[in-house]
Protein backbone atom coordinates (compact mmCIF):
# COMPACT_ATOMS: atom_id res chain seq x y z
CA UNK A 1 0.00 0.00 0.00
CA UNK A 2 1.53 3.25 -0.92
CA UNK A 3 0.15 7.17 -0.59
CA UNK A 4 0.52 9.50 -2.98
CA UNK A 5 1.04 12.99 -2.80
CA UNK A 6 1.36 15.96 -5.02
CA UNK A 7 3.67 18.79 -4.56
CA UNK A 8 2.73 22.49 -5.74
CA UNK A 9 5.72 24.97 -7.11
CA UNK A 10 5.48 26.67 -3.88
CA UNK A 11 5.99 23.37 -2.12
CA UNK A 12 2.52 22.73 -0.57
CA UNK A 13 1.62 19.00 -0.49
CA UNK A 14 -1.88 17.94 -0.75
CA UNK A 15 -2.96 13.68 -1.30
CA UNK A 16 -3.67 12.89 -4.69
CA UNK A 17 -6.64 11.68 -5.21
CA UNK A 18 -7.42 8.33 -7.48
CA UNK A 19 -11.33 8.59 -7.62
CA UNK A 20 -12.67 5.65 -9.13
CA UNK A 21 -16.34 4.09 -9.69
CA UNK A 22 -17.07 1.50 -6.57
CA UNK A 23 -14.35 3.00 -4.25
CA UNK A 24 -15.35 1.74 -0.63
CA UNK A 25 -16.13 4.70 2.14
CA UNK A 26 -13.14 5.14 4.84
CA UNK A 27 -10.42 4.73 2.30
CA UNK A 28 -7.87 7.59 1.30
CA UNK A 29 -8.38 9.10 -2.43
CA UNK A 30 -4.89 8.57 -2.27
CA UNK A 31 -3.98 4.74 -1.53
CA UNK A 32 -2.98 2.94 -4.11
CA UNK A 33 -2.20 -1.05 -3.70
CA UNK A 34 1.16 -1.84 -5.83
CA UNK A 35 1.88 1.10 -7.73
CA UNK A 36 3.81 2.51 -10.15
CA UNK A 37 4.95 5.79 -11.68
CA UNK A 38 5.54 5.48 -15.24
CA UNK A 39 7.42 9.52 -15.38
CA UNK A 40 7.89 9.36 -19.48
CA UNK A 41 3.99 8.71 -19.77
CA UNK A 42 3.18 10.30 -16.43
CA UNK A 43 0.88 7.29 -15.80
CA UNK A 44 0.62 5.22 -12.67
CA UNK A 45 -0.66 1.92 -12.68
CA UNK A 46 -1.91 0.01 -9.42
CA UNK A 47 -2.50 -3.55 -8.87
CA UNK A 48 -3.87 -4.81 -5.51
CA UNK A 49 -4.65 -8.85 -6.20
CA UNK A 50 -7.38 -10.46 -3.63
CA UNK A 51 -4.59 -13.64 -3.14
CA UNK A 52 -1.61 -14.79 -4.59
CA UNK A 53 -3.21 -15.94 -7.94
CA UNK A 54 -4.10 -12.78 -8.82
CA UNK A 55 -7.62 -14.32 -9.44
CA UNK A 56 -9.13 -11.34 -8.06
CA UNK A 57 -8.80 -8.05 -7.38
CA UNK A 58 -8.71 -4.23 -8.81
CA UNK A 59 -6.01 -3.02 -11.72
CA UNK A 60 -6.26 0.75 -12.54
CA UNK A 61 -4.45 3.16 -14.94
CA UNK A 62 -4.22 7.05 -14.18
CA UNK A 63 -2.68 9.74 -16.53
CA UNK A 64 -1.32 13.11 -15.24
CA UNK A 65 -3.41 15.88 -17.26
CA UNK A 66 -1.44 19.01 -15.75
CA UNK A 67 -3.45 19.17 -12.74
CA UNK A 68 -4.15 16.04 -11.61
CA UNK A 69 -4.41 12.38 -12.35
CA UNK A 70 -7.45 11.19 -13.93
CA UNK A 71 -8.47 7.78 -14.21
CA UNK A 72 -7.87 5.94 -17.59
CA UNK A 73 -8.71 2.76 -17.04
CA UNK A 74 -9.99 0.19 -14.33
CA UNK A 75 -11.41 -3.86 -14.26
CA UNK A 76 -12.23 -5.25 -10.96
CA UNK A 77 -13.49 -8.81 -9.49
CA UNK A 78 -14.20 -8.48 -6.05
CA UNK A 79 -14.98 -12.51 -5.79
CA UNK A 80 -11.43 -15.02 -6.36
CA UNK A 81 -12.77 -16.79 -9.73
CA UNK A 82 -9.95 -18.57 -11.12
CA UNK A 83 -9.42 -16.06 -13.87
CA UNK A 84 -6.77 -13.23 -14.48
CA UNK A 85 -7.19 -9.75 -14.79
CA UNK A 86 -7.31 -9.83 -18.54
CA UNK A 87 -10.79 -11.59 -17.47
CA UNK A 88 -12.21 -9.14 -15.07
CA UNK A 89 -14.89 -6.87 -16.04
CA UNK A 90 -14.38 -3.32 -17.00
CA UNK A 91 -15.49 -0.71 -14.68
CA UNK A 92 -14.23 2.25 -16.82
CA UNK A 93 -12.46 3.12 -20.06
CA UNK A 94 -11.72 5.89 -20.71
CA UNK A 95 -11.59 7.54 -24.49
CA UNK A 96 -7.89 9.24 -23.90
CA UNK A 97 -6.36 5.69 -23.57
Amino acid sequence: MSLWFLRSPSGARQEADFSRPGRHGGESPGELVDARFESDAGMIESFAEGRALGDCGEHGAWAWDGERFVLLGLRALPECRGVGPDAWPVLYRSRRR
